[in-house]
């Protein structure tokens, strides 16, 4: 049944084995969906997990979870909006692999299905992608294994190492390339080398046009987007798997892109992760009440400002002053979400006269099926230079210790992006 864990209270994250023991050194290490070790039964996960204690495997430092396999073909939910309309396909049957994981991009049999669903917008040309395309290379899928020193979860994808850095033969993304072989305006796909399996990782394309900006797509532009990604949220968060949707995107070379075709990804995880879960219990977001002097812009109903106790440079939050959980909600000021959006990043790029590396996420309202009443949409965009041509590298005192250590005063460094012209939207 739906459910929410106590207000300000941490959920007990004990994770349970078998008989009844508890394995001491781990921390909320139930197995991620898509990794092979899924759920029996279709009702919401409670915080206190169980696992078949002989498919556990502890030693002196880690925990690892094996993803596990039936011998039959199995199928999985492929969503993918291009164009007016989002279309369902269906993964080549799973095959076995000695080590008893599931091969990456694969789902386990019985793994639950979608709809597809029409957004009823024209303008939108494209044709679904053949799911044949999202396959990964052959080999083992991930395995979820938790730190017994730290508590820190590492979900370990060897597929991934494999994958190229640049493409060899032109950008995939353009159009008539390897994953729009159609015009588009935006277009969402699963990702050819997913971090979790079972149509959990989407690639979301910004515009056909390779040497564009997100700023520079206008309001109207990035309105597709947002639209795109509430969509996405709706769809990808209805599944019965599927406890939490973040979007997200990579801006440059620096910060990890691979391809430099405007996109960003969607990743569907079967819990709430660790960072929005601690900002869910013991966060307190008010963005209506932000001081003036880390405020670097408004529009409509949202506010972007430099956060008090910034970590990077330049850092911005983006939130709606309305309490709206998700962008899927009816409520949620999609056209001032587009104009803030594109205002700040355009404010980014103009502080160096340079494309700022940043990268940008958006927590949501869990989708477990929880109530969770005080959980608001909010945008965060960590730039990565400090300087022009100058990286603001996280160090090891900062790892070491938790404590971080930012050169730019926030306030200065509000101040600074107030006084740019942005998008002038």
């Amino acid at each position: 049944p739906p459910h929410r864990p106590p207000a300000r209270a941490r959920p007990n994250l004990e994770h349970q084995i078998g008989n009844g023991g508890t394995a001491r050194g781990t921390r909320a290490t139930a197995p991620i969906k898509g990794t092979g070790r899924e759920r029996r039964a279709p009702a919401r996960r409670e915080q206190t997990h169980s696992v078949d204690h002989t498919s556990l495997e502890v030693d002196r430092h880690v925990t690892r979870h094996h993803p596990t396999v039936d011998d039959g073909g199995g199928h999985s939910q492929s969503l993918q909006l291009t164009g007016a309309h989002v279309a369902e396909g269906s993964h080549p049957p799973l095959a076995p692999v000695p080590s008893g994981r599931a091969r990456c991009g694969r789902s386990a049999p019985g793994a639950p299905r979608g709809e597809g669903v029409d957004d009823g917008r024209d303008g939108r040309v494209g044709e679904a992608i053949d799911d044949d395309t999202v396959d990964g290379p052959a080999g083992d899928g991930p395995d979820v294994r938790t730190d017994h020193l730290t508590g820190a979860t590492t979900v370990v994808v060897g597929s991934r190492q494999g994958r190229p850095n640049l493409p060899a033969d032109g950008c995939p993304f353009c159009v008539g390339g390897l994953e729009a072989p159609e015009p588009y305006e935006v277009r969402a796909f699963p990702n050819r080398w997913p971090a979790l399996g079972d149509g959990r990782c989407e690639v979301v394309l910004y515009t056909p046009d390779h040497h564009q900006t997100f700023w520079g797509l206008g309001v109207d532009g990035a309105r597709r987007v947002v639209e795109l990604w509430a969509e996405r949220t709706r769809v990808l968060g209805g599944r019965d798997d599927v406890d939490y949707v973040l979007v997200f995107e990579n801006r440059g070379p620096e910060v990890g892109a691979t391809i430099a075709h405007p996109h960003g990804q969607i990743y569907a995880y079967d819990r709430v992760p660790p960072t929005p879960l601690r900002a869910l219990l013991d966060g307190v977001l008010r963005p209506d009440a932000v001081a003036e002097d880390l405020v670097v812009g408004r529009a409509g109903r949202w506010v972007a400002w430099v956060p008090e106790a910034a970590t990077w440079p330049y850092e911005v939050r983006i939130a709606p002053v309305d309490p709206v959980g998700a962008l899927s909600d009816p409520g949620c000021d999609l056209d001032g979400f587009a104009r803030i959006l594109v205002d700040v990043l355009a404010r980014l790029d103009q502080r160096f006269d340079s494309p700022m590396p940043y990268m940008l996420w958006i927590h949501q309202r869990p989708t477990d099926g929880g109530e969770w009443p005080d959980a608001r949409v909010c945008v965060f965009v960590t730039p990565f230079l400090r300087a022009p041509g100058t990286p603001r590298f996280v160090a090891a005192a900062e790892l070491g210790g938790g404590i971080f250590f930012n050169p730019v005063v926030p306030e200065a460094a509000a101040a600074e992006l107030r006084e740019l012209p942005g998008a002038r939207t």
